[in-house]
């Protein structure tokens, strides 16, 4: 009896179901005005686009950007890319100057120096007084960053490369620095000085 009116209950909520779904159901005419927007929107997951809707996308990108800038507008090796202004480079003005010439030549680049600790310190000394040079530097206003190399070498990377020549004037000034080295160039420092055997005549 049990099993009768459950069967009877279930067939009950079924036809009430059906029936609210055929009669109530009725589908709503489509808005113009909406379906438009509808295929406007791709409504995919990204890595199903095809190529006409990533044109589409892009399309839809530069409609809603107002103020492209003209440097913005092409990449960075497309030759319709507008020139920099900037006056140009001109060697006139860094006659009887290399450094300045080789300064802006660096200018906006990564530079590495490679610093080299005077005397036999240990890893631990030379961190230390690495860090005290760039510290120091940093206080200056020169943003580097240091690598431990060898237990007696330092690596400074230089974020604007026209500023490495004032690193290095410092650097090779300091008593414990005993040589710098970049742009295929070696600097002694102050601490190669002491290192150095003396010899009498």
């Amino acid at each position: 009896m049990a099993i009768n009116s459950f069967s009877m209950l279930f067939w009950a909520l079924f036809f009430i179901i059906l029936l609210q779904d055929s009669c109530l159901g009725k589908e709503k005419k489509p808005d113009p005005k909406t379906k438009k927007e509808k295929s406007n929107k791709i409504g995919k997951d990204v890595m199903d686009y095809s190529e006409a809707d990533l044109h589409k996308l892009l399309d839809q990108w530069e409609d809603n950007d107002n103020d492209i800038d003209e440097e913005d507008r092409y990449d960075d090796h497309d030759p319709r890319k507008p020139v920099p202004s900037g006056g140009g480079f001109d060697p006139q003005e860094f006659k009887g100057d290399p450094i300045a010439l080789l300064k802006q030549s660096k200018k906006g680049k990564v530079v590495m120096l490679f610093v080299s600790v005077a005397g036999t310190p240990s890893r631990a000394d030379s961190e230390r007084i690495s860090q005290r040079w760039q510290s120091s530097l940093f206080n200056a206003n020169f943003q580097i960053d240091r690598y431990m190399v060898a237990d007696d070498r330092v690596l400074f990377m230089v974020k604007d490369g026209s500023l490495a020549w004032d690193v290095k004037d410092f650097l090779i000034t300091q008593s414990d620095c005993k040589l710098v080295e970049f742009d295929n160039q070696q600097f002694p420092g102050a601490g190669a000085k002491a290192d150095s055997p003396k010899t009498e005549l």
